[in-house]
């Protein structure tokens, strides 16, 4: 299995889930570095929150494209204001 296998398969799964197996992951890492911190229990709700909204099709989303461009505009020290 690839990981983009294991990633299809992943995505697959019900968002508890997910969020149980993202913290698996990240548990298995051993020690984090202070830049990168587990998720806390704000967080998790949140994610949660958001993937409900998503697949009940009530969340707000935005195009790649305008992500994308708007990434890089604010990774050259351009603003789209």
């Amino acid at each position: 299995m690839t990981a983009q296998d294991l990633l299809k398969a992943a995505i697959s799964l019900p968002d508890a889930e997910r969020v149980a197996l993202i913290e698996g992951l990240l548990a298995s890492l051993g020690p984090l570095p202070d830049s990168i911190q587990p998720l806390d229990s704000a967080w998790r709700q949140l994610a949660l929150q958001r993937a409900q909204e998503l697949d009940q099709g009530t969340a707000t989303t935005v195009p790649w494209e305008i992500v994308r461009q708007e990434g890089e505009q604010r990774l050259h020290g351009r603003s789209s204001d």
